[in-house]
């Protein structure tokens, strides 16, 4: 099970957190379609990344799946900056379902895009909050700029 502060009132977690925590209050940002109860109290947000398969096979082309996730990217850093921003400080889980590739892959982008830190330095900040993250190797990494 992931659960990862990585920011004040940010979380990166997986899709088990939220089935065996009784979480009732803020955001998840659920990068996936898997169909998930979440308590009523929580906002769900569905934005779906998924940009590979099962043992992270492309489901497309590199090229096609680049141009997708880029495109993607700028709505979903839209919604975190808007709910990151609000004054009420609720707490954001961006969750994918291993919460170890594209979860903290969008927290690296928000880095990145609105914190204007080099990719580089992003993705030591991620994996200095929990060293699993991209286990696997980092996906689209190129894409950042």
């Amino acid at each position: 099970m992931i659960h990862t502060e990585v920011m004040p009132y940010i979380y990166i977690t997986d899709i088990k957190y939220f089935k065996r925590n009784n979480v009732t209050s803020g955001s998840v940002l659920l990068l996936s379609n898997i169909k998930i109860n979440l308590n009523k109290n929580l906002n769900l947000i569905r934005l779906p990344l998924e940009y590979t398969g099962k043992h992270h096979e492309y489901k497309e082309s590199i090229t096609k799946n680049k141009i997708l996730i880029a495109n993607q990217l700028i709505t979903i850093m839209n919604v975190i900056l808007e709910i990151h921003k609000t004054t009420n400080r609720e707490n954001l889980y961006i969750t994918c379902p291993d919460g170890l590739q594209a979860a903290p892959f969008i927290f690296m982008a928000y880095l990145v895009y609105y914190g204007k830190m080099k990719k580089e330095d992003a993705l030591a900040c991620v994996l200095s909050k929990n060293c699993d993250f991209f286990k696997d190797g980092i996906l689209y990494y190129d894409i950042l700029k």
